[in-house]
């Protein structure tokens, strides 16, 4: 049987020899973290595989085995090299996980970008520019010192002078990317090793670099830079967001002012349309070569002059795999047509995926790639089948011999919204998946949202492309097109609002086992493989066996134990605080959701967690005092997330309205309809099998506001959780000497793990087995002290989120995430 496959899939693989190379090279990325042997070995093992299909070249079966496990050596040694072999001289050696103070010099390499402060933190922060470097050399002990390799740079400021090519020198610290802290947090540690980034470097102000040539003159940095000041020519203050969004939709440049648009976009389902693809690709190409069309140009002029534009677009956005990937396509079928050929779209898309793969292996592992070329990958072969499900492809009904009429405008109407649908379907069935397993969601509305917002986003693309152009012939009247192509702008993003406020249109979704990834691909496959000798029940249709092996993991996905464990979570935010207390019957509470060191809590931390988990709906958020570190991200959690009710102490509203956050707050509960409900000493309630009691405060005044933080107990199960948020040696004074029950099994410590002179007194009468800190990596003299008194103690700064566990019988367990 093993072997009738192998034979099988070998004939089909010389049919479309490019579709068998890149199925071999990705099995063999996939597989370089296990090879047993290293990179070397792998590659004089693939000389000799390529030796032996030349001894059996007139056998094509085993010959081409003998190739497809040579391009799988081949793609085992490239990501093994590409993940662990650096030169002696790479700036690597250099990096630790603290940052350390070093003086650089490099190269820029890309156009540096200001970025405006997101999110709400009790830290001001301004505005920064940021760019990747090539280093050069590094100051050591001892002088310089050759360096190489590439860095994220990321400077407190702004500074108009620098530009591509340029040579500066930095002082400023030194690190290698962050690892991940918490679930579902993006990890930009693996994003940058995959891009071949060895760290990042952080300089506090323009102060601190030394400009030693003015940025060279090139010509495709010009031309880029002339594309995008033609393209921003003529937008008002009022229209910045339009610009913005243009900017994105057609060259690819992120702007944080974007980051909310950029949420309804992936929420909705529809974030490729913001994204470079092949899509933009396409679409601006076919206009290009229409225009041509038009003037009635000889074929070779047009479809060269397409060709040219599509090189020409792909060289001035943002390069990326999917833009690669369709001027590389495009560029294939044009050579194509230039010399009379017809190309095979599926051979075509394999060729650009193994020279991407041979380029840079690890972006197999990337969420783009995989979309990208997954989606068109089943656009190609999916596409006609879902199409003749929904009634496409069949002869007209007539008697044999008879001329039909010829289509009729609305029977081509009908025709082309059906193979829009399907190809929407097609693209959802095989990118769900992938998006529940990358990005933790699911949405049911994307195929209709993505049809809805094709239209508005073929016109944006078409009218940034005239704009630019128009700009650049009439630049007098860059107002009148900025107001033409900002048309197509207010559209996308009112439609996108509108399809982000539909009910369930973002259902937090965790992800799927791999295992039953793999299953719903490997089922597709068996459906579409013409050797596959199975009934042909299982071969009617790909489209309702894809459907089948989705059911399944929605169903597994969603169905809880209601005498599951429940969880309670400190998550690492740095210098905050925010727990999460879940149950198997998905109850949630929230006590407290800010940080002073992270600008965007919600967005980088709370939010991915909350997803990871499948939590849509939070039932209460208690917040401890009027503290931004406490606070700051409650606002964007509630705009993000279903929220019941929120519950602060005595007073909270008063002194959150002397800030921009606690306004902020307190607009946005009053916007979402969510209650401000004050509570203390006494009060209970009950969330599942959880009770949360309010210990403290009892209305006391005239105090400050660390030692007013509600001190609650959550209980469940015969076991107990005391969260004491910023209390101080003041309120753990009263709460000893007022008899409180303090008794607790475990505890997050009071004031991030500062020490009091009432500290000792307060660890002993709670009396709990586990003590957790929720602050930064960096400890104060006060937290050093703690750590003392509580050498057991686990603080998320080290130890990144932690997580106790209760089953139904009581029995705790603590689980540390890195």
């Amino acid at each position: 049987m093993i072997v009738e496959a192998i034979h099988a899939v070998s004939r089909w693989s010389i049919r479309r020899p490019a579709v068998g190379l890149a199925a071999w090279t990705a099995g063999g990325i996939v597989a370089h973290s296990v090879a047993p042997w290293s990179p070397g070995i792998g590659l004089i093992g693939v000389g000799g595989l390529l030796i032996v299909a030349l001894l059996l070249r007139h056998r094509d079966r085993w010959a081409n085995l003998a190739v497809g496990l040579a391009a799988m050596g081949i793609g085992c040694a490239g990501a093994q090299l590409r993940e662990t072999r650096f030169s002696s001289t790479s700036i690597a050696h250099h990096l630790a996980e603290r940052p350390r103070l070093a003086r650089v010099m490099m190269t820029i390499a890309s156009p540096p970008q200001v970025v405006e402060p997101t999110g709400l933190s009790a830290i001001p922060r301004g505005e920064q520019t940021r760019f990747l470097a090539d280093v050069k050399r590094i100051a050591t002990p001892s002088g310089w010192a050759d360096a190489d390799g590439t860095v994220r740079v990321s400077i407190g400021g702004v500074e108009p002078r620098l530009g591509v090519g340029q040579t500066i020198v930095a002082l400023g610290w030194l690190a290698r990317a962050g690892r991940p802290m918490n679930p579902g947090q993006f990890d930009f540690a693996e994003h940058d090793r995959r891009l071949g980034i060895a760290g990042v470097l952080g300089v506090d102000s323009p102060g601190n670099l030394q400009i030693r040539d003015p940025a060279p003159i090139s010509l495709l940095w010009t031309v880029r830079r002339i594309v995008r000041e033609r393209l921003a020519a003529g937008f008002s203050a009022d229209h910045s967001l339009d610009h913005k969004l243009l900017a994105a939709l057609l060259l690819g440049d992120r702007d944080a002012e974007l980051n909310d648009i950029r949420d309804q976009f992936v929420a909705t389902g529809t974030s490729h349309h913001l994204a470079i693809s092949g899509m933009h690709v396409a679409v601006l190409g076919a206009v290009v070569f229409f225009l041509f069309r038009l003037l009635q140009r000889p074929p070779r002029v047009t479809v060269g002059a397409g060709m040219g534009f599509v090189i020409l677009y792909a060289l001035v956005t943002v390069p990326s795999p999917p833009v690669l990937r369709a001027a590389g396509i495009c560029v294939a079928l044009g050579a194509g047509m230039l010399g009379r050929r017809r190309g095979d779209p599926l051979q075509l898309l394999a060729l650009a995926m193994v020279a991407l793969m041979w380029i840079n292996p690890l972006d197999l592992y990337g969420p783009g790639f995989q979309l990208s070329f997954g989606c068109v990958a089943g656009l190609i072969v999916l596409t006609p089948a879902i199409g003749q499900l929904l009634g496409g492809g069949r002869e007209p009904a007539g008697a044999p011999g008879f001329a039909t009429r010829p289509a009729t405008w609305s029977s081509t109407l009908i025709d082309k919204l059906r193979t829009a649908l399907a190809a929407g379907l097609a693209a959802w069935l095989v990118s769900l998946p992938l998006v529940m397993w990358h990005f933790d969601r699911v949405n049911p509305w994307a195929i209709g949202g993505s049809l809805i917002l094709g239209i508005p986003v073929f016109f944006g693309l078409v009218g940034g492309l005239l704009k630019v152009i128009l700009s650049l012939l009439f630049p007098w009247a860059s107002s009148w097109w900025a107001i033409l192509a900002s048309g197509p702008m207010i559209v996308m993003r009112k439609t996108v609002a509108g399809l982000a406020a539909l009910p369930g249109s973002d259902l937090a979704f965790p992800a799927p086992p791999v295992g039953l990834v793999i299953l719903f691909y490997v089922i597709l496959l068996i459906g579409l493989a013409p050797w596959a000798k199975v009934k042909w029940w299982l071969r009617w249709n790909p489209a309702a066996l894809a459907l089948g092996a989705v059911l399944f993991p929605l169903v597994l996905g969603f169905a809880r134990d209601s005498t599951g464990p429940v969880r309670v979570a400190v998550l690492a935010v740095g210098a905050g605080s925010c727990g999460v207390v879940e149950t198997a019957d998905r109850r949630v509470v929230v006590f407290d959701a800010g940080s002073s060191t992270l600008a965007d809590a919600q967005r980088s931390v709370i939010g991915p967690y909350l997803r990871r988990r499948g939590i849509g709906a939070v039932d209460a958020i208690y917040i401890s005092h009027a503290n931004t570190d406490h606070y700051g991200a409650v606002a964007d959690l509630v705009e993000a997330h279903r929220v019941g009710r929120v519950y602060a102490p005595t007073g909270f509203a008063e002194s959150a309205g002397h800030s921009p956050a606690g306004r902020r707050l307190l607009a946005t509960l009053a916007d979402r309809g969510v209650a401000l409900t004050t509570t203390g000493r006494g009060d209970r309630a009950v969330y599942g099998p959880v009770e949360v009691e309010v210990i403290w405060p009892g209305g006391e005044s005239g105090w400050g506001e660390n030692d007013r933080s509600l001190v609650t107990r959550v209980t469940t199960r015969g076991r107990s959780v005391l969260f004491t948020g910023d209390i101080q040696d003041a309120a753990e004074v009263r709460l000893l000497e007022g008899g409180a029950a303090l008794g607790a099994d475990a505890l997050v410590a009071p004031h991030h793990g500062s020490a009091e002179a009432t500290t000792p007194a307060f660890l002993s009468a709670v009396g709990a087995r586990w003590i957790v800190s929720s602050s930064s990596s960096r400890l104060t003299g006060k937290q050093r002290a703690f750590d003392a008194l509580a050498p057991e103690g686990l603080r998320t700064g080290a130890r990144g989120a932690i997580t106790i566990t209760i089953d139904q019988r009581g029995r705790m367990a603590v689980e540390t995430y890195r």
